[in-house]
């Protein structure tokens, strides 16, 4: 029975991922949109569309897939020890000075702008961050179910790594982490592939919040 209910939460965690590569499905409406302003409106179309679609398959996922599946998650509501909090807090400073650090000490959002950036590819600029926001709601849905249905598979002797070892962190960053870098090598995106393993250590130390995981990801991936 335990392994049938953990078969169901990686199976939950593919079909994660397979939500945002459906995404993309915002290309095959390309020849409608690709002569507006000769192609230059291009990312608008695509990442607007790919953000209704992950936003409609979310909303599917949540309400009807997991009841369907009928499976739970522990949801710990109360405030979090102040250890944790503090632990979350200066990794994420840490990990956003480090890349800071890597991109020559820019602040992320102007160094993916540019230097000379127009008030057009501000708009691009702002619906991509849009559609990225989106999209990690999936891949901290990936950490949550692979968490579930893989612990436990690694057991160690020492107790605190049996309860902190990433396993939903590290299957994520070796399913959407690799298809992530293979759609975009690039130096930013080989450290989020790395940073997956480190939002999976968060989600455990957040003890199992998706909210609280998801807004500290965010935090790191907008700064």
């Amino acid at each position: 029975m335990l392994a049938t209910i953990k078969v169901k939460y990686v199976i939950l965690a593919f079909a994660s991922f397979l939500c945002i590569i459906f995404a993309n499905v915002a290309l095959l409406f390309k020849p409608l949109y690709t002569k507006v302003y000769y192609g230059q409106a291009d990312p608008i179309f695509y990442y607007g569309i790919s953000s209704v679609v992950l936003i409609i398959l979310y909303i599917i996922f949540k309400t009807v897939v997991v009841k369907k599946t009928n499976v739970s998650y522990d949801k710990n509501n109360d405030m979090l020890p102040i250890r944790n909090v503090m632990t979350i807090y200066l990794s994420s400073i840490v990990i956003i000075l480090i890349i800071s650090a890597i991109i020559g000490w820019n602040v992320k959002p102007f160094y993916d702008l540019g230097e000379n950036f127009t008030g057009f590819q501000l708009i691009i600029h702002a619906v991509k961050l849009i559609y990225f926001s989106i999209l990690l709601l999936f891949v901290v849905l990936m950490i949550e179910n692979f968490q579930y249905g893989l612990e436990g598979i690694f057991k160690f002797k020492n107790p605190i790594l049996n309860s902190y070892f990433p396993v939903g962190g590290i299957a994520t960053m070796l399913t959407y982490g690799i298809y992530q870098i293979v759609m975009d090598l690039s130096t930013l995106t080989v450290i989020y592939f790395i940073l997956i393993s480190i939002y999976g250590i968060v989600y455990l130390l957040a003890e199992r919040s998706f909210s609280k995981t998801y807004l500290t990801s965010l935090l790191i991936f907008l700064f």
